[in-house]
């Protein structure tokens, strides 16, 4: 792991090799763009379905640790504590990306998301959430080379379905699970 990981998080949550879903290709036509969906979970028009996903997705933002739990030694004097200091409160960085990427979701359809803040401070959040998402990505720099093909019309387009290597993000959630 990295120094700046949660304890021994960086050591223990392994990685797999996964192919990245819903690129943009070329139709078969060749007429217009289109996204073959294979899991439009996160990524299409508001739904219910997609509101529940982002909710369960982000229900892992922030946990609870037993100030007494081993695991909970990080955290302690880093974050606040509550119930009479016997819990922690703990996140990582990992969902407030996603958080970021839901708010801007959400920007994509004001019409739908009710925004609980005023105008100003929802453009804020949002230029925050930006600029915080280029850091994280900067940061967490996926080295993958993007190959990229003749789509044929003079369109080129970077070949989809290239495998990354990508933290396992299960195993980050069932370790939260286990530990909240």
């Amino acid at each position: 792991g990295f120094p700046t990981d949660y304890g021994n998080l960086g050591d223990i949550i392994g990685f797999k090799e996964q192919k990245y879903s819903n690129p943009i290709v070329i139709a078969e036509d060749r007429s217009r763009l289109e996204i073959p969906w294979e899991d439009d979970r996160y990524a299409s028009k508001p739904r219910y379905e997609v509101d529940r996903a982002w909710d369960e997705l982000l229900s892992y933002s922030g946990f609870n640790l037993s100030v007494t739990s081993p695991v909970a030694e990080p955290a302690r004097g880093q974050t606040i504590e509550y119930d009479n200091g016997e819990k922690l409160l703990v996140g990582l960085e990992v969902f407030h990306g996603l958080h970021c990427l839901n708010m801007i979701r959400w920007g994509l359809y004001r019409e739908t998301y009710v925004v609980l803040v005023s105008p100003e401070e929802t453009e804020l959040h949002l230029e925050h959430c930006v600029d915080y998402l280029r850091q994280y990505i900067q940061c967490n720099a996926d080295l993958t080379p993007m190959w990229t093909g003749d789509m044929g019309g003079g369109h080129l387009m970077v070949k989809p379905y290239t495998p990354h290597t990508c933290r396992d993000f299960d195993q980050i959630t069932q370790w939260i699970d286990d530990h909240r």
